[in-house]
């Protein structure tokens, strides 16, 4: 009768210590709903120079994890083949596209919380690291990076593959949005702005 007792007590130890640690000290665990599409953009300055190309992703960010969570930076990698890997920062948020005027570089995504068991929606517009980069025609893989919290370790958010149809013009003041897509993302430029 003692034995079955201890085990009953036990056991109930058991699960609420688990019960403990899943509700109330479970770090914050990131995860991001699948891209459905994108915005590539390779504007005109108010100079007529080329500015940086940029990508637009409209994320949604979750934390399933006990503990409200910072996302301190973002950043993505935009990969052709298993060889050429081309980084792309956080630099401004909002769903409009930035006005011609603004200097993206001096702009940065600032840190934003994520609360326990909540998501939250951004639009973020990363530029690219090398201004000579050049959307190419061709297949690339599209990764999404947070480093979080008190970690600097890069967390893996969300990865999509991208198909350009044909090369991005250089240089053009419009702002261009591609298809929907659930498995990949196809982007055809029009040949009006091409």
């Amino acid at each position: 009768m003692n034995v079955l007792a201890v085990s009953i007590s036990f056991l109930a130890l058991c699960i609420a210590l688990f019960a403990f640690y899943w509700n109330s000290i479970r770090r914050p665990r990131y995860s991001c709903a699948p891209l459905r599409f994108v915005h590539i953009a390779h504007p005109q300055s108010s100079e007529g120079g080329a500015l940086c190309p940029c990508i637009c992703l409209p994320l949604v960010i979750s934390n399933k994890g006990a503990l409200n969570g910072v996302i301190n930076h973002l950043y993505a990698k935009l990969r052709s083949g298993e060889d050429h890997s081309f980084a792309f920062w956080a630099h401004y948020e909002g769903e409009a596209a930035p006005s011609l005027g603004t200097d993206l570089w001096r702009e940065h995504v600032k840190a934003f919380s994520v609360k326990a068991g909540s998501s939250v929606m951004k639009y973020i517009w990363f530029i690219a690291e090398q201004p000579s980069f050049r959307f190419r025609a061709g297949q690339y893989i599209l990764s999404v990076f947070a480093v979080a919290d008190s970690n600097n370790k890069p967390k893996f958010l969300v990865k999509k593959r991208l198909h350009f149809k044909n090369d991005f013009p250089v240089g053009k003041s419009n702002w261009f949005g591609s298809m929907y897509s659930s498995d990949a993302i196809v982007i055809n430029v029009p040949d009006e702005i091409s």
